[in-house]
């Protein structure tokens, strides 16, 4: 509170200013002007008291302007808490912090922050959420570009969440994929990194195979008991041809995935192959990748990424992999892995192709390679997804007749430069349908979950809700008696231009007041 205002000093002038009004009438004597003098002293004595006093009332109201403005802005900020994110609990907001934190990209430019630490900075209670809770600063995606001029920074962000992440582990990512600039910039960084391996539990490495021979990535090898997830490729200029063959990561005792990417030049890594459970292997020959998975005796997850081609595999691949997940650009890629191989685990079976839209150099479906490999591993098939592929609606109901057990189909058309379904059609459809006065054996009895990706072009909204209907069979007597699984969820995207064209299927909504799990959405394909 400011003081009171303090009374105003007597003015001297103004005592005398009826008398010094008479002087204007008459003769000036020598005593007048005395006293005139004296008068005009006084007043100039009154007018600089009048300058202080103002100069003193404009501070004070300087001063409760600034005292109200400040005032404004603490209402403000106390108004702010009033707002829903505060009334969030710190366990909630660190599950959202998770989410963001996922992974921390550190890139050269300033303006690009990681997350994590862009987090920090937005107010005093999140930095304290930040700061207390390590595992948000568990995770670091290092992009080695564009450091020269800004190294210290590079290597103190390292340092930074290594401190913070305490001695939780660490989810590394370093790519060098368009690093240009000489290994020193990088060191100090990658010398943090490196003391810290003991931490690694999931690392992504795109190196090039110059620098992963370095001596300073000696330092990891034996000190990586926590590494669970291993994703590594080569990168760089091509002109070097020679090979890097990389035994960093033999003795790892925890790690059960491991990625395995193609480069030129190429990095051949060992690891302790009779411990991977989950194995993707990227643009590579069959001989190359099918001698590394002949390795893997324990694995039950095997990723393929364009693989096929190439010189004849001389061997044959025996194996309990129990799910195969194939990205395919050519037939090769569908055929290789079912020429050279016998699977009699395999329950999950996922083809992907690789472009959403017909690929005139692949324009035909082979249907001998897999029906092939499922007469002879005689394997139950009970997840079965295929998605972008030049197959027809016969060769699916062909391969669909030799996988009795599925209980999951999920059907994707193309997507684009495609304006009817090759798969999908009446004919599929009409064998999909379950009879429940007929005694032949049904097709697919066991399907409980169905997704399909369809064109509106050619689809009978009617016979679609027949089919459906007739595979809604919720009474486990009447699904015993017909010996059909009941339908519980069911999936449709629908695609085309029309605005309206998903209301033509909205009767099957009418499941899901039934109980089913039913999706119906439309995809806008332009």
């Amino acid at each position: 509170m400011l003081s009171s205002v303090a009374p105003p000093r007597k003015s001297l002038s103004s005592s005398r200013s009826a008398e010094m009004k008479d002087l204007f009438r008459h003769t000036i004597t020598s005593t007048e002007r005395l006293t005139i003098v004296q008068y005009i002293l006084d007043a100039e004595n009154d007018v600089k008291d009048y300058h202080a006093e103002i100069n003193r009332l404009q501070t004070m109201i300087w001063t409760l302007e600034n005292e109200k403005d400040a005032l404004k802005k603490s209402m403000e900020r106390f108004r702010f808490l009033l707002s829903p994110v505060y009334k969030l609990p710190p366990e909630i907001l660190i599950n959202i912090f998770d989410f963001c934190c996922g992974m921390n990209d550190l890139e050269a430019k300033e303006s690009s922050m990681p997350t994590a630490l862009t987090l920090s900075r937005v107010c005093g209670r999140w930095r304290d959420i930040l700061l207390s809770t390590p595992r948000l600063w568990t995770s670091l995606s290092i992009h080695l570009k564009g450091w020269t001029g800004d190294r210290l920074r590079l290597s103190g962000l390292t340092r930074m969440f290594m401190k913070r992440s305490k001695e939780l582990g660490l989810t590394i990512t370093l790519d060098f994929s368009n690093a240009d600039e000489p290994l020193e910039v990088y060191i100090p960084a990658l010398e943090s990194l490196i003391a810290n391996s003991t931490r690694w539990t999931d690392v992504k490495l795109i190196i090039p195979a110059l620098v992963i021979k370095q001596p300073m990535f000696e330092n990891i090898r034996g000190r990586l008991p926590m590494l669970e997830r291993l994703y590594i490729t080569g990168c760089g200029p091509s002109d070097h041809t020679e090979d890097a063959h990389v035994d960093l990561f033999e003795d790892c005792p925890s790690l059960h995935s491991f990625a395995y990417k193609a480069s030129s030049p190429s990095i051949i890594v060992n690891v302790p192959w009779d411990q991977i459970k989950t194995l993707k292997l990227c643009n590579y020959y069959s001989t190359f990748a099918f001698d590394r998975l002949a390795l893997c005796r324990n694995v039950e997850q095997l990723k393929l990424h364009i693989v096929g081609g190439g010189r004849e595999y001389k061997s044959h691949v025996s194996s309990d992999i129990r799910e195969l997940y194939l990205t395919v650009h050519e037939q090769v890629d569908v055929s290789s892995i079912f020429q050279y191989s016998t699977l009699r685990q395999l329950s999950t079976l996922d083809i992907r192709g690789l472009f959403d839209e017909p690929d005139e150099e692949w324009i035909v479906w082979e249907e001998v390679p897999i029906r092939a490999f499922l007469y002879r591993s005689q394997c139950s098939i009970t997840h079965l997804h295929l998605q972008w592929l030049p197959i027809e609606d016969g060769q699916a109901v062909s391969l669909l007749e030799l996988t009795p057990t599925l209980s999951r189909l999920h059907i994707e058309e193309y997507r684009k430069n495609a304006i009817e379904n090759k798969i999908i059609t009446p004919y599929f459809l009409q064998r999909l349908l379950v009879d429940h006065g007929s005694s032949r054996h049904s097709f697919l009895p066991q399907l409980t979950d169905l997704t399909l990706y369809v064109h509106h072009s050619g689809l009978d909204p009617d016979f679609l809700l027949k089919v459906v209907t007739s595979r809604w069979l919720p009474d486990p007597s009447h699904s015993e008696e017909v010996g059909v699984q009941c339908l519980k969820a069911f999936s449709l995207a629908i695609m085309g231009k029309e605005a309206s064209v998903a209301e033509r299927f909205a009767g099957l909504l009418c499941f899901r007041d039934a109980g089913m799990r039913m999706t119906l959405s439309q995809l806008h394909i332009f």
